[in-house]
């Protein structure tokens, strides 16, 4: 079963961090990272979580409205992997805004996976980009509401 389209993203219940504990960023990828230990697509856990790590070093990937999106191409997942993470306290993604991170959107992609990793990225953050979805996204009460929705936004018929 595919999980994401281009004309939309579905992240399943089992890739939803309801309540992030992390502190900063490098916390928050590994506790996302933990949702994915036995996920079928992941095959090795431990290349994934160094590989976004290791991107996350290089710049943050906070992107502004209290969103952060970090991604990095790994050998160790089998096709495209979203996860999110919802933190009501707020995380230090040292953004650029200076403001906590609240939603972390978590893209992986194999090495040879391009075109689909950098659409999804964009995908994320112009859904994330939106006051509304964010504002949703934090009310939600558990995992099958986050990705519902996500459903909704991609049907134009989510408002917070």
């Amino acid at each position: 079963m595919k999980e994401h389209r281009s004309e939309g993203l579905i992240v399943p219940p089992r890739r939803v961090a309801m309540d992030l504990k992390a502190k900063d960023s490098f916390r928050a990828i590994r506790e996302l990272c933990e949702l994915l230990e036995d996920d079928p697509e992941v095959s090795d856990i431990r290349a994934l979580r160094s590989a976004l790590i290791k991107r996350e070093k290089v710049e943050s990937t906070a992107v502004g409205g209290g969103v952060a999106v970090p991604h990095a191409h790994s050998e160790g997942v089998r096709s495209l992997i979203v996860c999110l993470g919802i933190s009501k306290e707020g995380i230090e993604f040292y953004s650029t805004d200076g403001g906590p991170v609240h939603t972390v959107a978590m893209v992986c992609a194999p090495d040879r996976n391009f075109e689909d990793y950098l659409g999804c990225i964009g995908r994320l953050t112009k859904i994330l980009g939106r006051k509304d979805i964010r504002e949703a996204l934090l009310k939600a009460r558990d995992p099958e509401e986050v990705t519902e929705v996500l459903k909704l936004r991609k049907e134009g018929r989510c408002t917070a």
